[in-house]
């Protein structure tokens, strides 16, 4: 069955993307629409879709930045959740930064954190601003369990945080306990709005 749906336009094409099992592994998939009906982009909703991934991939999010498709998802290729990160320009997929869809991705670039997991990834863009945030699970010797929020901007090269700890440590916000959902707007003025439940 088909999960996870998410939708983007910029006021012209209209983006949607779903998780879907094949081969007994949930893929991302995606379909466009640019007023003469839906259609895929690079392959993406043929064989195993954008995120081609070994691992599980779902919770997909949308959003346009500067006239191209940015497209984030939760993925399990490394044994726990890591945010993966795509962009299409116009012909082709790439990783929307260094090493942003395989091994650490985006939430865990140097993959030099392991009692950890990333998911719920949300992006937004407004005000010429892009951003991508998510949730993080960790668990320290001292802190034990926790969850965190954590928050990047596009740089134009890659998503980093915007200010220091935006997406390591404590994050944006330290939460009492598990949060289940997050949602992630950008206003005219490319200012993020976050909101989650604890």
């Amino acid at each position: 069955p088909v999960r996870d749906l998410s939708l983007a336009t910029d006021g012209g094409p209209i983006a949607v993307a779903w998780s879907q099992a094949v081969a007994g592994i949930h893929q991302v998939y995606l379909r466009a629409n640019t007023g003469s009906g839906w259609v895929e982009l690079d392959q993406s909703a043929s064989g195993r879709g954008v995120s081609d991934s070994d691992g599980a991939s779902i919770a997909s999010t949308l959003a346009y930045h500067d006239h191209e498709l940015y497209l984030a998802w939760q993925d399990d290729s490394t044994g726990r959740g890591e945010i993966y990160a795509r962009r299409y320009d116009g012909v082709a997929w790439t990783a929307a930064g260094f090493r942003a869809d395989q091994g650490g991705g985006v939430s865990n670039p140097d993959a030099s954190v392991e009692d950890r997991s990333a998911t719920r990834p949300q992006l937004a863009a407004g005000g010429n601003t892009l951003h991508l945030t998510w949730i993080e699970h960790r668990v320290e010797r001292k802190e034990g369990a926790f969850t965190s929020i954590f928050a990047t901007r596009w740089g134009g090269a890659g998503f980093a945080a915007e200010i220091g700890g935006d997406a390591r440590d404590l994050g944006i916000s330290r939460l009492r306990g598990s949060a289940d959902d997050l949602a992630l707007a950008d206003n005219e003025f490319g200012h993020p709005f976050v909101a989650w439940s604890d």
